[in-house]
């Protein structure tokens, strides 16, 4: 982690994170939303609706947001 800065993570259970840039990052892309208490749960496993929703999700960012996803 860069402790040359002070950053806020979209997500209480990701500062500090090996990953928390690109968690923020697919968050602001709109990509991955998260629990509906502010966490992401970094080191959990996705069920098949929350991959096929994260695929989905990708796929629309990549075409300009021509899908219907959610």
């Amino acid at each position: 982690m860069n402790t040359n800065f002070v950053k806020n993570s979209k997500f209480k259970d990701v500062l500090g994170h090996w990953a928390e840039a690109e968690i923020d990052t697919l968050s602001d892309m709109g990509i991955i939303k998260g629990t509906t208490d502010g966490l992401f749960k970094p080191n959990a496993n996705a069920t098949r609706s929350e991959s096929l929703l994260l695929i989905l999700r990708m796929l629309n960012a990549s075409l300009d947001h021509s899908l219907d996803v959610e």
